[in-house]
């Protein structure tokens, strides 16, 4: 029988990124449909979800009642705003209605309530390890696949690449989600880590990079490098900052030297895109400009219960997380939201001083928040929604363990100070096992 914490590893890893490597195997095999397998995963994944809740019920507590209750809310008016905008009022949505609610029950909400369980020593030593092997495997087979995609774009003045079915957002994002996994790993473990898995670590550090770069998308760049200056900064340790200093330098060597290669070889500029919208060029910022400033109009007509789904000037929601749920929920959603980001970046600042193991968690939620105000919503943001239920439970779950052993600490010190070094437990236990036996005869 599977155990519980594998059922909760494999939950993470497949709804995180069991769609890029879905993608990543179905282009690679040469079928351009996606939908099918995909609608599998999705549905197996909220099955998994199911099966996680049910394993776990006896252990099941209610960890954080205000998010719980935000989420709630939030979710509740966000559901509504979808049927009344197109079974009661009857508007013209871009999307078809029951696609939204699907997507948010089987995207959303059924792979992320089973984190109200939290997770422990050992399911996070395990999620974090399945989420890291899969994410790996799904980056691999869409680097093999780039450099014909690189000689089949040059041709058509493309800025990007984009795998299939796999936008080059969700690109970016995968390999911002295994740069990330791979620094923490690679952190955590100095000292510890025999060559080979120190090595494993950096390999993954620059294919995550590298997987950034081709996809071009700027959203996942500023977030994976807000989430690692999170990380180092939090707590302020000068080995810390020089550790993330050498290796954000090391990046910006390799990521320089590649463009040179890239663009000798498939003349491929990775940057245009990037120099496009600072010096004002870029269509795709115009138009979130655009989108940002009407949705923000739309929850000023409407402030209490927010006025549509989608943003009417572009007819589609305007890929920041903030601005959908003011427009779409109001201030009564809008609250609720703010309160679940709240809680969360509370749980995110408390699980980093800690330094116990779930440190992945954290920065994962801090990427996933500050990717989501450059592209995606509400009704496909699993990663978000999933990620920030999770730090907030786990370290709720997770503090009296923590406050008990920095006792323990503390009375090891104070013993220290006052009659010299503790003696090791497992030197106790050798010696009281020893203690009764005879002295060996010659």
């Amino acid at each position: 029988m599977v155990s519980r914490t594998v059922l909760m590893a494999l939950l993470f890893a497949f709804a995180i990124s069991g769609y890029p490597l879905l993608a990543a195997v179905v282009t690679l095999a040469g079928e351009p449909d996606t939908r099918l397998p995909s609608i599998l995963l999705r549905v197996g994944v909220a099955l998994l979800g199911v099966w996680v809740l049910i394993a776990n019920r006896r252990s099941l507590r209610m960890h954080s009642l205000p998010f719980t209750a935000a989420m709630i809310v939030f979710w509740s008016m966000y559901l509504f705003r979808v049927v009344n905008d197109a079974y009661l009022e009857q508007a013209s949505l871009p999307f078809d209605p029951m696609a939204l609610l699907g997507m948010s029950l089987l995207f959303v909400l059924m792979p992320t309530i089973p984190v109200l369980v939290g997770l422990n020593p050992t399911s996070t030593r395990q999620a974090f390890k399945a989420l890291t092997i899969v994410t790996a495997i799904a980056v691999v087979l869409i680097l093999i696949q780039s450099a014909d995609l690189a000689s089949q774009l040059r041709d058509e003045g493309a800025t990007r690449l984009e795998l299939g079915r796999l936008n080059p957002i969700s690109v970016g994002n995968l390999g911002g989600t295994l740069l990330l996994l791979c620094a923490v790993g690679l952190f955590r473990s100095l000292g510890r880590l025999g060559p080979v898995s120190a090595g494993l670590y950096g390999l993954g550090v620059i294919a995550g990079a590298f997987t950034m770069m081709i996809a071009a998308a700027r959203g996942p760049v500023v977030a994976a490098l807000l989430a690692l200056l999170v990380y180092s900064m939090i707590p302020i340790r000068l080995g810390r900052l020089l550790i993330t200093g050498a290796v954000g330098l090391g990046l910006a060597v390799f990521v320089s030297q590649s463009q040179r290669f890239i663009q000798a070889e498939f003349e491929f500029d990775l940057f245009k895109r990037f120099r496009d919208a600072i010096e004002g060029y870029s269509g795709s910022a115009a138009s979130r400009e655009a989108s940002f400033a009407g949705a923000f109009e739309q929850f000023l007509d409407n402030p209490l219960f927010g006025d549509s789904i989608v943003e009417k000037s572009t007819q589609f929601y305007p890929h920041n997380s903030i601005l959908e749920a003011l427009m779409a929920t109001g201030l009564v959603g809008g609250i609720a939201y703010f309160v679940c980001l709240a809680l969360t970046g509370i749980a995110i600042i408390r699980l980093l001083i800690r330094q116990d193991g779930y440190e992945w968690l954290a920065v994962l939620a801090v990427y996933s928040t500050v990717a989501m105000q450059f592209s995606g919503a509400h009704f496909g943001a699993g990663v978000h929604w999933m990620t920030m239920l999770a730090v907030v439970v786990t370290e709720l779950k997770m503090r009296p363990f923590a406050e008990a052993d920095q006792r323990r600490r503390m009375r090891a010190a104070v013993q220290a100070q006052d009659t010299g070094p503790a003696t090791p437990r497992s030197l106790v236990e050798k010696q009281l096992m020893t203690a009764d036996k005879p002295a060996p005869t010659e």
